[in-house]
């Protein structure tokens, strides 16, 4: 078997599945109006679109050498209100309701994803490595902490004249100091 051949093969088990999830959502569309409940069919509909998107473009990433995490950030970036709901609102609120019985399901599975992760990290690993670069990572971390904290403040306490292009410019509304209103004296 060719590698193209189960490419092809998994691309119509993958469509046949959406069919099949796509087909089983009608009642739940169906309800006009009426508070509903969680719906499993669109859970399992959820679960398996953003399994396989960040399968695909996890694959993606890393057949042009980086890293599968970011072709999974960039699925999720991509399904996300961010592109989809702005690009296809309907859709997206048709694929990821906004009912909070729909999101909690979705956030158990992102929480239990997010435990397994960090085991993962955790088995992997190796004590005798942090042991021996542990003053050196440790130093680069503070120093990556600390420079950034140091600009922000520096670049933060400069008076606003010293700025280009800025100090004939007035300040924008949010910026402005409140006058304070005069209340009637009660006697």
């Amino acid at each position: 078997m060719t590698q193209s051949f189960l490419w092809s093969l998994a691309w119509r088990g993958l469509l046949a599945l959406v069919g099949i999830l796509i087909l089983g959502a009608g009642p739940a569309f169906a309800v006009d109006g009426a508070a509903r409940g969680p719906s499993e069919v669109v859970f399992l509909g959820e679960l398996l679109i953003l399994m396989a998107a960040g399968r695909l473009l996890g694959e993606a990433m890393t057949r042009i050498g980086q890293p599968s995490v970011m072709g999974q950030l960039l699925a999720g970036i991509l399904l996300g209100p961010s592109v989809m709901g702005a690009m296809w609102p309907s859709g997206q609120h048709a694929l990821f309701p906004a009912g909070p019985e729909q999101k909690a399901m979705i956030d158990a599975i992102s929480q239990f994803g997010i435990l397994l992760l960090l085991l993962l990290t955790g088995m992997e690993t190796d004590l005798k490595l942090v042991r021996k670069v542990g003053r050196a990572a440790i130093s680069v971390s503070l120093i990556g902490v600390a420079i950034p904290f140091i600009c922000g403040v520096t670049v933060g306490r400069r008076p606003r004249s010293r700025f280009a292009h800025t100090a004939h410019r007035p300040r924008p509304c949010w910026l402005k100091p409140r006058k304070p209103t005069r209340r009637p004296r009660t006697r």
